[in-house]
């Protein structure tokens, strides 16, 4: 070969190689890509039919599932009796009643012991205050619209439940020293026009669901103090109160009150001067928790795992 044209050539050649070089890369960086390519849409494939035959097909559960869902299940069993036996005592027992001249009565022998102790304890109410009640103070349940027999002693049942409740609750407020109580509300259980004081939120007696739950709300005027202690008190109650929402504001109050004697008067007379103080208007909504009693049969139970 002769140098003398290696040298004239030099770049060209080098150009060559190096042009060959960077082709026989791209080729091979290709063919790695294209085997990768085929290795992963294989594997896609084969998941995707596996995933085909879980679809079609219906496994039925391993015995060692069966056996976790069991011992699962008898746990939660018993930390559900746990907490029955603890707060079992929450269950409000309202009477029997037959007839509603029966609620009638018993809604006006309450009404009349809470105005007694609001009274006793200075604790203020509007005239005729009715406690979430006022759709029977002129009328009777049952009436309107017109309810069947059964019908009416459920619905006696829940009047009577409520009424303790608020019995129960409003008697907190006023020993918790509370200065006004403003308004009571509770969810109307029968239908019709509703009340002025109904609240719209709708009783939790799913027969299917592990607590009960009959919501009501306070509307109350109060100092900080009076409110915690309040709040203290649902906690110690024999029955279960949960506080869902809690909302307070803040309101001027003007009294008047004695002030030092003036300038030019005579000693031992005194001025009154209206004095603004605020105090707290709180909003409470407060649900009756009950967990209903659960009956086991372990003869069925028994026959049904045989």
């Amino acid at each position: 070969m002769n140098l003398r044209w290696l040298k004239q050539n030099l770049v060209v050649i080098i150009f060559l190689a190096a042009a060959a070089l960077f082709t026989g890369a791209i080729v091979y960086l290709e063919r790695q890509a294209a085997a990768r390519k085929e290795q992963i849409e294989a594997e896609l494939q084969d998941q995707q039919q596996r995933l085909d035959q879980l679809r079609k097909g219906n496994p039925p559960p391993s015995p060692e599932n069966l056996q976790t869902l069991k011992r699962d299940r008898e746990q939660l069993q018993q930390l559900y009796q746990t907490l029955q036996k603890e707060i079992g005592q929450s269950t409000v027992e309202s009477p029997k009643l037959q007839r509603e001249i029966e609620f009638a009565q018993l809604m006006r022998e309450t009404i009349t012991r809470l105005e007694t102790a609001a009274t006793n304890n200075h604790v203020r109410t509007s005239e005729g205050f009715a406690y979430g009640f006022s759709r029977y103070v002129t009328t009777f349940p049952c009436r309107n619209p017109p309810a069947k027999t059964e019908d009416c002693q459920r619905l006696l049942g829940l009047l009577a439940k409520q009424l303790l409740v608020v019995e129960k609750l409003s008697s907190l407020a006023i020993t918790s020293g509370v200065a006004e109580i403003v308004a009571v509300r509770r969810t109307e259980v029968e239908t019709g026009s509703p009340s002025a004081d109904a609240l719209a939120v709708p009783l939790g007696l799913d027969p299917k669901a592990l607590y009960h739950t009959y919501p009501f709300e306070l509307q109350l005027a109060c100092s900080s103090k009076a409110l915690q202690s309040f709040l203290n008190n649902l906690t110690k109650s024999d029955w279960f109160f949960a506080v869902k929402t809690l909302k307070v504001n803040t309101e001027a109050v003007t009294s008047g009150s004695p002030s030092a004697t003036e300038p030019g008067r005579t000693l031992g007379t005194a001025a009154e001067k209206p004095v603004e103080t605020r105090r707290l208007l709180v909003t409470a909504r407060i649900d009756l928790i009950e967990f209903p009693g659960t009956e086991t049969k372990p003869a069925k139970k028994e026959a049904r795992e045989r």
